[in-house]
């Protein structure tokens, strides 16, 4: 898991690099704005890139209620989602 959260890191401060914004870098990626935006300041305050890719990427519990997962995860299933903004 962490060596995936590194890829989505390195995609990320290379698309701003690329003079993409934290808007678009979200969007691009399919991950939360804030979440660019603390990694970008993360990677600004870095010593090294070790100290910037060793960070944990605990992730997120989600926002749905224990009542609600079942009918979002059934809606997810149904293909009728093709992205997470659509949920």
């Amino acid at each position: 898991e962490i060596l995936n959260c590194n890829r989505y890191k390195i995609k990320a401060i290379l698309l701003i690099d690329k003079g993409h914004t934290l808007t678009e870098t979200a969007v691009l990626l399919s991950i939360e704005e804030n979440t660019v935006r603390r990694w970008q300041n993360h990677y600004l305050k870095r010593k090294n890139i070790g100290q910037f890719l060793s960070r944990h990427c605990p992730g997120c519990e989600g926002k749905f209620s224990e009542e609600k997962r079942p009918v979002v995860s059934h809606y997810a299933d149904s293909d009728l989602v093709s992205e997470a903004k659509e949920i």
